[in-house]
């Protein structure tokens, strides 16, 4: 059996075993809380407040953690994407 990781001459970690892996990435437009009751009021065109002015940089999370900002935009007639505008550091 061979090592996922994998170090090469320079001392680099060779990873490419992982380049399948699948991770959650979630943009998130905004947050709010609310009690049970209001949640259980909403109906269709009920409009929910979010924590963030419109145009608002969205976060982008991998597996739970902050990985980037970005901008929504269209990715053509029919899709929307994000944008990324800056990769976040979150080395421990």
């Amino acid at each position: 059996m061979s090592d996922v990781a994998t170090t090469a001459a320079d001392g680099s970690l060779q990873l490419d075993a992982l380049h399948d892996v699948e991770l959650d990435v979630v943009a998130v437009l905004g947050k709010t809380r609310m009690t049970l009751g209001t949640l259980r009021s909403v109906r269709p065109r009920t409009t929910i407040p979010l924590d963030r002015p419109l145009g608002s940089p969205l976060e982008i999370m991998v597996n739970g953690k902050l990985f980037a900002i970005g901008e929504l935009v269209s990715v053509n007639d029919s899709e929307l994407g994000v944008q990324i505008k800056s990769i976040v550091s979150n080395r421990d």
